[in-house]
C-alpha cells in the first residue's frame, strides 16, 4: 500500500487525518498520565519529540 492509499483509508476509517489523530492521542496520554501521577507538564514535555508541539494543544 502506497502512502497516499494508507492516508486516504486511515481517514476514511478513522474520520481524520494520521496527524490530527496521532495529536489527540498524545493529549489524551498526556492527560491521562497528569491525572494518574504528580508528573510535571515539564516532565511530559521532556519526552515529546518536540516540545514546543507538545505545549502548544493546550
Amino acid at each position: 500500500m502506497n502512502q497516499t492509499t494508507l492516508k486516504a483509508v486511515f481517514k476514511k476509517v478513522s474520520g481524520k487525518p494520521i496527524a490530527s489523530y496521532m495529536k489527540d492521542y498524545r493529549m489524551k496520554k498526556a492527560a491521562e498520565i497528569l491525572k494518574e501521577s504528580d508528573m510535571l507538564l515539564l516532565t511530559l514535555q521532556a519526552r515529546s519529540d518536540t516540545p514546543a508541539k507538545a505545549s502548544s494543544g493546550v
